[in-house]
């Protein structure tokens, strides 16, 4: 966040035995639930830096917990001044079809990507 201030943070999860306080005193972060996710407590939290409003939807399956959805906005983007150049290969249907012919197995063995 030193290096991006701008970067939008979310953490989510059940928060019914975490001490969360540290959240708003040393990052800033709010918690936006404001309605009871279990029973009659607030244990889903999200927390984020951003301004948004999470909508509660009924629970999902057996789970007794209901789902909670954060759409964040998309903002505007910063430039940088960096100039990035992206080249793309175009394939037509003779190239696509010989990456089908490729046995792919062998390289999903390995370990590192600098191995395959």
């Amino acid at each position: 966040m030193r290096k991006h201030p701008e970067c939008g943070v979310i953490i989510t999860g059940d928060f019914n035995q975490l001490r969360d306080n540290f959240m708003k005193t040393h990052y800033r972060f709010v918690q936006v639930v404001n309605v009871v996710t279990r029973g009659q407590a607030i244990l889903d939290k999200i927390w984020t830096n951003m301004e948004e409003v999470p909508v509660t939807i009924s629970e999902l399956g057996s789970s007794d917990h209901n789902m909670v959805l954060l759409k964040p906005k998309a903002k505007n983007s910063v430039d940088t001044g960096c100039v990035t150049r992206l080249t793309v290969r175009c394939m037509g249907p003779k190239e696509k079809a010989t990456l089908t012919t490729i046995k792919w197995e062998p390289l999903f063995r390995l370990d590192s990507c600098a191995d395959q």
